[in-house]
């Protein structure tokens, strides 16, 4: 609750959608750079210089993309609509929003699944589209205090004398053919690692006592069964959602 008696949920909103494709990317880049090293240094030096500052240069653009990643959501119940404030986790990582949102503007409110990820989203007649996630990272919100955030606006709505459109099920990025493919190529990507990790196993592959290589095996071998649930997970809940009556 704000000073006012205003009801406000905020949270921290992961964006999944941008930071996996775009670490896959940087992955694939790595490896070309490496390769093109490779073929077109000779001195041995100079090639463990070159690789190194690759990899350095790697790892800082990693780390502010997964900074870059985080951002807080802010949506406060005000008389006619909703106060709304988006901002970086880390200031100077990303633009600041700010809106207000008539309950008269609402075109939609609905529910979308990120990842594991639950998130409320409001579509507005002019095309705009805000989102607030379930605060989960940091178990602020074990129980229903989203969806209990969603009554409540639909509460304010009828007490300022306006009837939203009714609570559906949306579409994330992850449950678009973009993100469905994208999904399916991690997963054929998983699946041979874990190939070549079991292979080197049954070939008699040894790790050194106290190393990490059995968890890192092991993580490898079961990569396949969690990239494999999220991509039946995200066609599934597309063909429901299309499925839907009313659904374009």
């Amino acid at each position: 609750m704000t000073a006012s008696g205003d009801i406000t949920y905020k949270s921290t909103y992961r964006r999944t959608a941008m930071v996996l494709p775009t670490l896959a990317m940087l992955v694939v880049l790595l490896l070309l750079v490496l390769w093109l090293i490779t073929e077109t240094i000779r001195d041995g030096n100079d090639l463990m210089t070159a690789a190194m500052v690759s990899v350095g240069v790697f790892v800082l653009v990693v780390v502010l993309v997964a900074v870059a990643a985080f951002r807080i959501h802010a949506w406060t119940l005000e008389a006619g609509g909703i106060r709304i404030v988006e901002r970086p986790k880390v200031p100077l990582f990303g633009r600041h929003r700010q809106a207000f949102v008539p309950f008269a503007q609402f075109n939609a409110l609905r529910w979308l699944e990120s990842g594991f990820d639950r998130v409320l989203e409001i579509a507005t007649a002019d095309g705009h589209r805000y989102q607030l996630m379930k605060d989960s990272l940091l178990q602020r919100d074990p129980g229903d205090r989203l969806e209990a955030f969603a009554a409540a606006i639909r509460s304010a709505a009828l007490r300022d004398k306006h009837d939203l459109p009714a609570m559906s099920e949306g579409l994330s990025w992850w449950n678009s053919k973009t993100g469905i493919g994208f999904l399916g190529l991690v997963f054929v990507a998983s699946c041979l690692l874990a190939g070549v990790v079991a292979w080197a196993l049954w070939d008699g592959m040894t790790t050194s006592p106290g190393s990490r290589g059995p968890q890192a095996a092991a993580v490898a071998l079961a990569l396949p069964l969690g990239c494999g649930y999220l991509l039946r997970k995200s066609i599934a809940r597309r063909r429901r959602v299309l499925g839907a009556p009313g659904s374009k």
